[in-house]
């Protein structure tokens, strides 16, 4: 037996939305690998995964707006 957990991009999108932050679909799917290659495998990932990666990913984009 198997079972399969799936996030969408559309996961990511709905949750920037939520915390009023405006994605591409690239940038969610940049989202999407960030929190798979930094998550906790003894804890999966949560919504909590989701927002922290939206999260950097604004902070990385106003950082290069700022030429940081």
């Amino acid at each position: 037996m198997e079972i399969c957990i799936v996030w969408s991009t559309e996961d990511v999108l709905e949750t920037a939305k939520n915390m009023n932050v405006e994605l591409t679909a690239e940038e969610a799917d940049e989202v999407l690998i960030t929190v798979e290659h930094n998550h906790d495998a003894n804890y999966g990932i949560s919504w909590d995964n989701i927002e922290w990666a939206v999260s950097d990913l604004v902070n990385s984009r106003e950082g290069n707006k700022n030429g940081e």
